[in-house]
């Protein structure tokens, strides 16, 4: 559990981790002859997030300190809930996963009892968490609410939509939002400096003030991909230096640093994105 622990204490994860605190303080009393059904949970979140294995942690952690019941093939499930259009009357997306729970998870006629992670982002997205498909997929959650911990999963990367999803969920079961998201321009700056050194690289103090102003703006567009836009910056802002001519230097100066977020294709187009997520379908 301390390794799971560990894994959450980094920037984007601080609600994370205080959810398995809470989860390790309640089961010290669960042994005072009451007891506890742990609600559900909406995990706001970005792309770039290991979500898989961020559900089979906390299903570990579960497992560990014995506050959810486990029954099935395996502790945790993530599946993607895909949009059902007009022409899918039979919604073959939930009848998968009802087939999923009540026949592959289940094990010697018991139904699966464990983690089940549902990522429900295009319903978020296209503003469809109150339709009536939806609202059959709720009630089938809703019966397997005393055995399972749902995780609903939302990388719709926007506030309002979110709030109106929450909304419609919470009508259905207990549930308590988690955000996964990296927005702290000063843990960026420590995680991009991590994936840098990882590279052989490093920025000079001097830049530090540059550096977490210019992630304040990448952070504050919501196509970015968090962690992994980060690798993906890392590893640019190397090649970039690396291609210099003259005076090559494993160390990234405010100049390279102000140079490279001013005048780089990708980042420009990253400003195309903010645009197009606020005036498009994504606008808040």
């Amino acid at each position: 559990m301390l390794d799971v622990l560990e894994k959450f204490n980094k920037p984007g994860y601080e609600e994370l981790a205080k959810m398995i605190n809470e989860w390790i303080l309640v089961s010290k009393r669960k042994g005072e002859g009451f007891q506890v059904v742990l609600p559900n949970y909406y995990f706001e979140t970005q792309n770039g997030f290991p979500l898989d294995s961020i559900v089979e942690n906390i299903g570990d952690v579960l497992e560990e300190i014995d506050l959810q019941n486990f029954v099935g093939s395996q502790r945790y499930f993530l599946y993607n809930l895909a949009y059902s259009k007009k022409e899918d009357p039979k919604f073959e997306s939930l009848n998968t996963l009802y087939d999923i729970v009540a026949h592959e998870l289940s094990a010697y006629g018991r139904p699966f009892e464990g983690v089940l992670g549902i990522d429900i982002t295009e319903w978020v997205t296209l503003e469809e968490t109150g339709s009536m498909k939806f609202r059959a997929f709720l009630e089938f959650m809703a019966a397997l609410d005393d055995i399972t911990v749902a995780v609903f999963i939302d990388r719709a990367n926007n506030s309002n939509l979110t709030r109106k999803a929450f909304n419609n969920i919470a009508a259905y079961a207990r549930l308590e939002k988690v955000r996964i998201v990296l927005d702290n321009a000063e843990g960026a700056e420590r995680i991009l400096k991590e994936k840098l050194s990882s590279l052989g690289f490093q920025v000079d103090d001097k830049a530090n003030k540059l550096l977490i102003e210019h992630l304040g703006d990448i952070l504050s567009i919501p196509g970015n991909e968090s962690y992994e836009t980060l690798r993906l910056i890392a590893q640019e802002l190397v090649y970039i230096k690396c291609k210099e001519e003259e005076n090559f230097s494993t160390t990234l100066t405010a100049d390279d640093i102000d140079k490279y977020f001013r005048g780089q294709d990708w980042i420009e187009a990253f400003k195309i994105k903010k645009k197009t997520y606020r005036l498009g379908l994504l606008g808040e």
